[in-house]
């Protein structure tokens, strides 16, 4: 989070503190928290933080902030915490649960509302964060007025979720990090205890999660031929393995393409339409029927779509799905692919998990039958979910 928080810091006001209230919930010695504050105030100096153009602070030194925790504590419905990931995997770690951790999403609702956060640099781990923040926030507002600002999640996609060196997401309470500024010879020990995988090639392959080096692989996905050409320069300069899928069924496809050189980002989805009553989210080929299906719906059933293409799947831009679902309240996946398994079902999963209470109806997938995809064209088309077929599963469900 140190580089997106500089980087933010140079482009309006920014609010910056050392979370000593909220290391409470995993650490107990004051020598150790003292000199954890003490370490973290020097590694924002070091990295080029300037105290003359950013308000840089400790918490505790705001007593306002638990006072706001308390006021905005009041108006947190108790399922939002309960549903919280970061307290259900801290207690699944062997952390102590008590009502600090439990509560901890309320804490950090009033560390940005407090100073009217509009954008908020966080790990992916931190994003379901922020959209309790902007629950509890419309909650406040809509029975005492207009007095927060809804903020906004900055995730950089390329590290959204950073691996500790035991493959488990990297967090001081996990004992996994590796120190900015730490002693060398320290430093060199936890890096050549990074979790790898010595197994032969043709070996199955198990705990896929805490191979560090998978977790950085990338997985493209193009459906136009400007980002083909875009994607694929970012593949090739990106310093990690990135898997590019192009699928033949575009190859037929024109398009304007920009002359010269021309990298677009990993990690980053489009909207290519906007809409009011759905989104739709498809891959490569299935985007450009998703298009044309919104096209219809808009037309001829009055139903507003919101097209997403997801262009990378690792990573996942989920904070642009999110987002779109939020507006629009429901969520369509158009996928070439069987149910079981499927692509969708992970961004059904993270919508269900992270957006549920914005949502006013059933998730819908549209996939391929769970047979194997027929080598024959016509029992192809037949299979793939088609413009038409599109257009009715949305028109039922909407309706």
């Amino acid at each position: 989070m140190m580089r997106p928080a500089l980087e933010l810091a140079q482009t309006g006001e920014a609010f910056y503190f050392i979370a000593d209230y909220h290391s409470l919930t995993s650490v107990s010695n004051p020598a150790e928290l003292r000199q954890n504050v003490l370490d973290v105030a020097l590694d924002f100096l070091a990295c080029g933080l300037d105290p003359a153009k950013t308000v840089f602070y400790r918490q505790s030194d705001v007593p306002q902030v638990t006072e706001l925790t308390w006021i905005l504590a009041n108006v947190t419905p108790l399922p939002m915490l309960e549903n919280a990931h970061s307290y259900k995997d801290k207690t699944a770690q062997g952390l102590k649960p008590n009502a600090g951790l439990f509560t901890y999403p309320i804490l950090m609702a009033a560390d940005i509302l407090i100073v009217q956060g509009e954008r908020v640099p966080v790990g992916k781990d931190q994003k379901q964060h922020v959209e309790m923040t902007r629950d509890i926030a419309g909650t406040f507002n809509r029975q005492f007025g207009e007095v927060f600002v809804m903020p906004e999640s900055v995730i950089r996609g390329e590290v959204a979720t950073l691996p500790g060196i035991d493959g488990r997401k990297m967090s001081k309470s996990y004992g996994n990090t590796i120190e900015i500024f730490g002693d060398e010879k320290a430093t060199k020990k936890k890096v050549m205890s990074i979790v790898t995988d010595s197994q032969p090639v043709e070996a199955p392959k198990t705990n896929l999660d805490q191979n560090i080096p998978l977790q950085f692989l990338k997985v493209v996905a193009p459906a136009f031929p400007a980002d083909v050409k875009g994607l694929l320069a970012a593949a090739v300069r990106d310093p990690n393995p990135v898997l590019f899928f192009e699928q033949k069924s575009l190859y037929p496809m024109k398009g304007e393409v920009p002359d010269g050189e021309y990298v677009d980002e990993l990690g980053k989805a489009k909207v290519l339409r906007h809409g009011k009553d759905c989104t739709i989210v498809a891959l490569a080929s299935m985007v450009h029927r998703s298009l044309d299906a919104a096209a219809i719906l808009e037309k001829e059933h009055g139903i507003s779509a919101t097209v997403v293409d997801v262009r990378s799947l690792v990573p996942l831009d989920t904070q642009t799905i999110l987002g779109e679902v939020a507006k629009t309240g429901r969520l369509f996946t158009v996928e070439e692919n069987p149910r079981l398994c499927g692509w969708g079902a992970e961004i059904a999963s993270i919508v269900a998990d992270e957006c549920f209470w914005s949502l006013d109806g059933p998730i819908l997938r549209i996939t391929t039958p769970h047979i194997p995809l027929p080598a024959a064209d016509l029992l192809e088309d037949n299979t793939i979910p088609s413009i038409e077929r599109i257009v009715r599963e949305i028109r039922e469900k909407m309706d």
